[in-house]
């Protein structure tokens, strides 16, 4: 599938249980953020279409992107069939439905992971 994602996107880190997930970038940037099951950051991965512009995730690891680009467009690979309860959303991160919490969380990431 494409999808569009816009800066500012929250999208509450998740796993994939019994899937692959891969990730080519045809527009834009994205710092990649992957996780322990407790919420500690374990590896950042820039991706961007000019760069590093494709990845695979074959292990049920946490994860998220912080959109760096006013878009990016991205074509996501997964094996089927589309199950929601093939995928966990981390207990210890706010869910999408609450915005306000959701916002302050990415705003904490950014500051995480931002260049020293």
């Amino acid at each position: 599938m494409f999808i569009v994602l816009a800066r500012g996107i929250y999208i509450r880190p998740h796993k994939h249980i019994g899937k692959t997930e891969s990730f080519h970038v045809i527009e834009g940037a994205a710092d990649i953020i992957f996780f322990d099951d407790v919420g500690g950051i374990e590896e950042v991965l820039r991706v961007d279409s000019a760069g590093i512009f494709y990845f695979r995730n074959d292990e049920p690891r946490f994860h998220t992107q912080i959109v760096i680009t006013e878009f990016l467009v991205v074509h996501e690979i997964t094996n089927g069939p589309f199950d929601r309860t093939d995928t966990v959303g981390a207990t210890w991160a706010p869910d999408e439905s609450d915005v306000a919490a959701g916002a302050a969380y990415l705003e904490c990431l950014k500051r995480d992971v931002a260049p020293v």
